[in-house]
This record gives C-alpha cells, structure tokens and sequence, in this order.
C-alpha cells in the first residue's frame, strides 16, 4: 500500500462473484475484510484521505455505466485503477475514449490487474500488456498466481528499448503465506529517465521563424529514445469527430505519431482528442493591416470589425482560439476571416485592403 498513499482516488473495477479478488485485494492493501463494505470502510480508516470507488461488474460488463462512472472517477482525482482481469479488456477498450471525456487530466496513471479464478492469467497478460491503450504508459503491474497460489509473480512491461516493448518483465515474487517479497523490488520503477533507444515518433513542420526543426539532440541524450519524424503538409492540420484527421494534430489523434510540435495552443475543440504538456512559452496573434492614408489607423479589433477588412493565413489555426466566442466583434472577424494559399496572400498584399497574421515572437 505504500505505493497508493500518495493518490487521492483510487478506482477498483471488479465483480463481486470473484472472491479470490477481495482476498488478494485486501492483502495487497493490507486489511481484512468479507464484503465491499468492509472494504471501503476498512480503506477509509486506514488512509481517510482516499476516495476510493468500487464498481461492481456483477453481469455482462455495462460499457455505459462503468465508463460514466470511471469518467466520474478521474474527474475526482483517480490516477490509480485496481482491476479485476475479468473485466479487463473491456475496460481498455473505452479508456482511452473515457480518459478525453474528462476535465482532469493525470500523467502518472497506475493500473494494478488482479487476478480472479478460472481464468487464464498467461493469455489474459499478454492482451493486456498488447493493449494500445496502455501502449503509452509505464506503470503496469499485473499480479500472476503461481501454480501453488500461495505465491504471486509480479509482471510489468517491458516499454523501454527499440522491440519488444510489450513483452513481459518479471518484478518480483509475493509470497501470501507470510506477506513477503522475494526480492522487494520497487513494483513501479521508473521507466521514462532512460528510454533505451526506444523510437518516438515526432510529427511536425518547420514554421519559421517560431519553429525550425534541424535535429532533437538535447533530448536524446536526456532520456536514450530515438527519433523518427514526419513533415506534415498539412500544417497544424485538424481532428474530426471520428478521430480521424490530418496535419500535425491527426497525425497524434490517429496514434501515427506520439508528440505533435509546432506552436500548438490549447486549444479547446483539440482537449478532447489530445494530451497537452506544459506550456512552454507565452505567445500572441497580431494583424498587420495596410497603412491608413487618409483614413484613421486600425489600432484594435473594434476596429478592424468596424472596417469590414478581411484577414487571413494560410489555416484556420489562427482563429481555433476564438471560434467559441460571443462578442459581436469577434464574431465578425471570424466571418471576415479567409484560409488562403500562399500564392494568393502574396498577391493580396499588394492590394491594400487585406489584414494579414503574424503571431509575436516572445523573446
């Protein structure tokens, strides 16, 4: 249990029938119990600053009801999941459509998967471990009864290096009869400072002068991965409801690449499909207009509203930031927007009764 206290919320997906589950459960936790009440109650003394939520998959797994509530689970704060390996697969099946329905969003998730009688745990783990909706995440453990079941072997995946990162790895041996550890290895080591040559997949485009994209060298030799990267035509490109989409952002919406860069905003509509890091730098949008003559200058976007001008850039990523707005005036320059080639933007300057974009450099 020393590897749960510091979460908050912790989700244990099961089925009531398993009752092997409630016995490796609770030794795994370090209680005694006989029902779900003494399991919730037991937890509840002992750490009271958990939230711990049971779902009971008693019959045919309910992909609505249990993804509602583990939705609701995530949203509480859960970054661990105990699940019952009866139940597994159809869990991983809606997790990673669940995990973007969600407004908190949590990096160091754990999965702990327990095993239940009658089923076949060699098979199971391996679909697990195969599973592309923990492809990406390095915190597995998965409990495997030995044949005398008094003895657990505890499996996480490989992850790291250039094959093979699904295989299984041996962690360590849990004994239940006196609640020891073979070799009392850590059961989630850190798998992310070194990669071991594993291949991460970049999709990107140079956009000067913002981002020029030559070679990622700092990083490899900060984590060991190896890089493979894509030049996307589609610029940013855009994610459609299906998931399906194009440029850098369909590239990472249809798993083709793992890290989409190229000035990226969070952008609401693109939260629901993506993961965000950490903002690296603070930026803006500024539109160059054609010089007043005799007229008064455009100072703000009142303005520009006011003037009727339209305004373009070679994608629609400039207005992404704006396109929920209700402001009458944002709402116009949305309709004055227009997505235009180079070619016809070029030729659009020498006209004088266009605005153009150009976001601002921070340094």
């Amino acid at each position: 249990n020393n590897y749960l206290l510091r979460f908050y919320t912790i989700c244990v997906l099961w089925r009531s029938k398993s009752r092997n589950f409630e016995d490796i459960l609770s030794a795994f936790l370090n209680y005694s119990s006989s029902s779900k009440t003494d399991v919730e109650s037991n937890i509840n003394l002992t750490f009271p600053n958990f939230h711990l939520i049971m779902l009971d998959e008693s019959k045919e797994y309910d992909h609505f009801g249990a993804d509602k509530a583990v939705e609701h689970a995530i949203n509480l704060g859960c970054q661990a999941f105990i699940i019952s390996v009866e139940v597994a697969l159809p869990f991983l099946d809606s997790y990673s459509t669940v995990i973007y329905a969600c407004l908190q969003r949590f990096s160091q998730n754990h999965f702990v998967f327990v095993p239940t009688k009658d089923v076949d745990m060699n098979s199971d783990a391996m679909e697990i471990l195969n599973h592309t909706s923990i492809f990406e995440v390095p915190n597995i453990l998965i409990i495997m009864p030995n044949i005398d079941e008094n003895s657990f072997d505890l499996i996480t995946s490989q992850f790291v290096g250039r094959l093979n990162n699904t295989s299984p790895m041996l962690l360590d041996t849990f004994y239940g009869r006196n609640t020891t550890f073979k070799q009392n290895a850590n059961l989630f080591p850190d798998k992310l400072s070194n990669l071991q040559q594993r291949v991460v997949r970049l999709a990107l485009f140079n956009y000067k002068p913002y981002t020029v994209w030559k070679e990622v060298l700092l990083m490899i030799s900060m984590i060991n991965d190896r890089f493979t990267q894509t030049d996307e035509a589609g610029e940013w490109g855009e994610i459609w409801d299906n998931r399906s989409g194009k440029g850098v952002l369909g590239a990472v919406s249809e798993r083709r690449a793992d890290v989409g860069i190229s000035a990226l905003y969070e952008w609401h509509h693109e939260y629901q499909y993506l993961d965000f890091s950490t903002p690296i730098a603070r930026t803006g949008i500024t539109c160059i207009v054609p010089r007043p003559k005799y007229e008064a200058p455009i100072d703000t976007p009142h303005q520009l509203a006011e003037k009727n001008m339209e305004w373009g850039a070679t994608h629609d990523a400039w207005i992404f930031s704006i396109l929920l707005a209700t402001q009458p005036d944002i709402k116009k320059l949305l309709s004055l927007f227009r997505k235009s080639k180079f070619e016809q933007l070029r030729s659009r300057a020498k006209t004088g009764d266009f605005g153009f974009s150009i976001e601002r450099l921070p340094y």
